[in-house]
């Protein structure tokens, strides 16, 4: 009995939570981001299965759109992995009020790991991150990026479509290229440095890069 009430109080209670929405359907190399995430979040829930924690995983549309609570037992990492096989991407995805949301159902205090492209209003998501914060959650965010939004390799003329809205845009990428990696970097920059200010781990994660630093990141919270 003390050895289990042990276990249950010093083991770590950690939720994933995977932003499903259309704009994570993009790559360019056959890899989307919403299969980094998914990748990413099977392999942190074995890592962590393994450390002897508990590990739950929420999928974000408009809303929570499922949800498997924590477990600790090695044959968790099945009903993780069904959740994470069938998801759909959602068309309209509020990822702010979802982690405002999620922050009232959590009542015992974990670890949040969000997974997310974070293509929403900085500052609703911002304030549902900070709410989290506030009761007491650490929190990593993985701000998973396609390689090619990072560095916009395009040269030739192109249609741009909006994964979200269906809209194109025709354009010439050399009359765009500078002006929007200024963009993408004051994007992220802002969410570094309002996560930074709240304690929280903000991680930057290109799709074209090994899963070593996410599971640090990891290995680092839990004091591993």
């Amino acid at each position: 009995h003390y050895v289990k009430k042990f276990e249950e109080e010093t083991n770590l209670k950690a939720y994933l939570l995977v932003d499903i929405s259309r704009s994570m359907t993009y790559g360019q190399d056959g890899v989307t981001k919403l299969d980094y995430a998914r990748y990413l979040a099977a392999s942190l829930t074995y890592l962590m299965l393994r450390q002897r924690d508990s590990v739950g995983v929420a999928t974000i549309g408009a809303g929570i759109t499922e949800y498997v609570p924590p477990r600790g037992s090695p044959a968790h990492l099945r009903a993780v992995m069904d959740v994470l096989e069938r998801v759909e991407p959602e068309p309209d995805t509020k990822l702010g009020a979802a982690l405002h949301d999620l922050s009232t159902r959590l009542v015992r205090r974990g670890l949040i790991v969000v997974l997310s492209d974070l293509l929403d209003e900085p500052d609703e998501v911002l304030r549902a991150l900070r709410l989290l914060r506030h009761r007491k959650h650490d929190v990593v965010v993985f701000h998973i990026m396609d390689e090619a939004e990072l560095t916009f390799p395009f040269r030739e003329p192109l249609v741009f479509r909006d994964v979200e809205t269906g809209d194109t845009l025709a354009a010439q990428p050399s009359q765009l290229r500078a002006s929007y990696l200024d963009a993408v970097q004051a994007f992220m920059e802002r969410y570094r440095a309002g996560c930074a200010a709240h304690g929280m781990d903000y991680r930057l994660m290109s799709t074209a890069t090994p899963f070593d630093d996410a599971l640090f990141a990891y290995l680092s919270r839990r004091g591993g």
